[in-house]
């Protein structure tokens, strides 16, 4: 009975990592400063998500990580809003996510 709940959760966890992330809008590009970045003023947040570029490259960042992104390139992104600085999950754009 053990194997056969496993298996399912296997099999579940498997299907669940193969549905792509979908990601509307194009890349916003942060403004830098010492230290940390911070968004464009005309910034509106789309999703659960932040579509950014970075140094040339597309990004997309989470305040909390997402294990099923974890074989993507990740950088940590400090984020500075309301005088508060926080660190963002940054995966690269690539196959699991759509547009």
């Amino acid at each position: 009975m053990k194997r056969l709940i496993g298996l399912i959760l296997s099999l579940y966890s498997l299907g669940s990592l193969a549905h792509p992330i979908l990601i509307t809008g194009k890349p916003t590009p942060l403004v830098t400063h010492v230290g940390y970045f911070t968004l464009p003023d005309n910034y509106t947040q789309k999703g659960r998500y932040h579509f950014i570029e970075l140094g040339g490259v597309k990004w997309v960042c989470y305040i909390l990580e997402r294990p099923q992104l974890n074989e993507l390139p990740t950088v940590t992104v400090i984020i500075e809003e309301n005088k508060l600085r926080v660190p963002w999950t940054c995966y690269r754009y690539d196959l699991p996510f759509r547009t």
